[in-house]
């Protein structure tokens, strides 16, 4: 509208009066939609689950090496495991940076996890076991010659190990760890059916998983014994098992599966992708993280899996974090982390 419009006509007091006017009808309307338009962009949909900055980390590698399995007690002490040239590789992050531990052994190392900072376990090949005590690395006995493939627990005096061996006998094996020594608990389902088992988790001593690698089978110890549960159709090869709580439980595994347990049944999500996901962490049911064999990182926020732009193209085999702004993923090439500033 040109100046010599309705605006123009009057005195200037009144013209100056109108003009004021306006500036506050817009700023009000600036501050009403402002928020609700960021809101509607963010998550999607107003009124559903919102994740904050976990899909905004910056991600960056900040150590080399063919790193498998990944823990921590806190931010300021986190266990990478996995193999360099030949030996078995140990690193561990003290808030400020990485240094190294010997292992002892030259078997592969597949995972970490422990029940407090001087309570730590790490599994691998050929049966191997060994624990820190706050200090230093020492051996256990095993009593399998199997790869064990991940380990995890409740306690000190409670902690599980899965794995099986390449083979065409399917014998796969889980080991439990009661305070005092590790022995064999359970190699065979009720039926007679092997299980080659690629990872184990759970809640509590009563509420165990644990997957197989190869058939798509799920096993749960009730506190008591283990049993098969139902799964979705056409489920195959549940690579890892991990969650947040008894109702919030993921299985992902090859050709892109992901299954959610809501504590009753399981169900089938869709990741976008065909690749291998070969782990999966998170924080809340609003908050979980997956990585593949292409390194590609995929982000849940509450409704939906997408991916998130990856620093690497070579395999990510683990993934676990101290909380939504501070996410550990190791890999082929290295340790990656994953904050707010990278």
């Amino acid at each position: 509208m040109s100046a010599h419009g309705p605006l123009a006509a009057g005195s200037s007091t009144s013209m100056q009066s109108r003009r004021t006017k306006v500036r506050v009808l817009v700023g009000l309307i600036s501050a009403v939609l402002t928020p609700l338009l960021l809101t509607a962009c963010g998550s999607g949909d107003s009124t559903g689950p919102t994740t904050t900055s976990a899909t905004t980390l910056v991600w960056s590698k900040v150590l080399s090496g063919e790193y498998v399995g990944v823990w921590g007690s806190s931010a300021s002490d986190v266990w990478a495991v996995g193999y360099n040239g030949s030996v078995g590789a140990i690193s561990h992050y003290n808030g400020t940076s990485w240094s190294s531990f010997t292992s002892g052994t030259t078997q592969v190392l597949t995972d970490v996890w422990g029940s407090s900072a001087s309570d730590v376990w790490a599994v691998g090949y050929s049966g191997t076991i060994l624990h820190y005590n706050g200090t230093n690395w020492s051996s256990f006995t095993s009593g399998t010659t199997q790869n064990l493939k991940r380990v995890w627990g409740t306690s000190a005096s409670d902690v599980w190990a899965v794995g099986y061996n390449l083979d065409a006998a399917h014998d796969g094996t889980i080991l439990h760890y009661n305070g005092t020594n590790w022995s064999s608990f359970y190699g065979v389902v009720s039926g007679g059916t092997t299980q080659d088992l690629s990872s184990v988790w759970g809640t509590s001593a009563s509420d165990v998983w644990a997957v197989n690698g190869h058939y798509g089978d799920i096993l749960h110890y009730n506190g008591t014994s283990w049993a098969s549960v139902s799964v979705p159709p056409n489920t195959c090869c549940i690579v890892r098992v991990r969650g947040t709580s008894a109702s919030d439980v993921w299985g992902v595994g090859q050709n892109g599966m992901i299954l959610h347990y809501n504590g009753t049944s399981w169900s089938s999500f869709t990741s976008g992708t065909n690749d291998q996901l070969n782990d999966v962490w998170g924080t809340s049911p609003s908050d979980a993280w997956a990585v593949s064999h292409d390194g590609t990182i995929f982000h849940y926020n509450g409704k939906s899996w997408s991916s998130v732009p990856s620093p690497e193209t070579a395999p990510f085999y683990s993934v676990w974090g101290s909380s939504a702004s501070d996410v550990w993923i190791v890999g082929l090439t290295g340790i990656f982390h994953g904050s707010p500033s990278g």
